[in-house]
């Protein structure tokens, strides 16, 4: 999706190795260099963004259904981190090593809040959440700590939106793509909401650059 005209582009269907396992791809998330990190039910790949072919890269310790990058400077002092969201809302470090996958536990989004599907985090500009919260029927748009994963403050609601699997942003928007095929526009400062595309897609997962160019 272009961040300026919010123009929709399919680029292909993902292409998935010989690896018997079940593919479906729950999330991705993108480092600061255009690396395209994909997650499924099992595994973890990196897929090309532009041919969409994937490569299987490790084996899950556990399911996520939120994937972002956190860019250089704050989990780590001079890397990108992948990290990994557990629908409960825990915020897992994932790194990998001669094709073995460790996650280790930074953090969460605190009680009362569990994962909707999605994050990003953009040097400069912010990590962000769509969390379910208790008491709403909504999803929530909130700001995050990156290095914890616990929820900084609560932007606002996402109203008439409850399956929010994907975000992203650029910015001070937030870009949400919901199971019913609404992509969404969220300003991350006043919470206001403004409907872009109303699709057929029902969609899973969205990721954005670690740093904007």
């Amino acid at each position: 999706m272009d961040v300026k005209l919010y123009k929709l582009d399919e680029v292909g269907l993902f292409k998935w190795p010989d690896d018997g396992a079940t593919h479906k791809m729950t999330d991705i998330g993108i480092d600061s260099y255009g690396v395209l990190y994909g997650t499924s039910f099992e595994y973890l790949y990196t897929c090309h963004p532009q041919t969409v072919e994937c490569h299987l890269v490790a084996k899950l310790p556990s399911a996520f259904n939120g994937l972002t990058m956190v860019p250089a400077g704050l989990v780590d002092p001079h890397a990108d981190v992948l990290v990994g969201i557990s629908e409960e809302g825990g915020w897992y470090r994932l790194d990998v090593e001669d094709g073995e996958l460790t996650s280790t536990k930074l953090g969460g989004y605190g009680n009362g809040y569990a994962s909707a599907g999605d994050a990003y985090s953009i040097t400069g500009v912010g990590t962000f959440a769509a969390v379910h919260k208790d008491g709403s029927e909504d999803n929530l748009l909130v700001s995050i700590d990156p290095v914890t994963g616990h929820v900084i403050e609560d932007i606002g609601p996402i109203t008439g939106y409850d399956g929010i699997f994907g975000l992203a942003g650029w910015t001070d928007k937030a870009f949400a793509f919901d199971k019913t095929g609404a992509v969404l526009l969220i300003n991350t400062n006043t919470a206001e909401v403004k409907l872009l595309h109303d699709t057929e897609i029902s969609w899973w997962g969205a990721g954005v650059k670690a740093k904007l160019d």
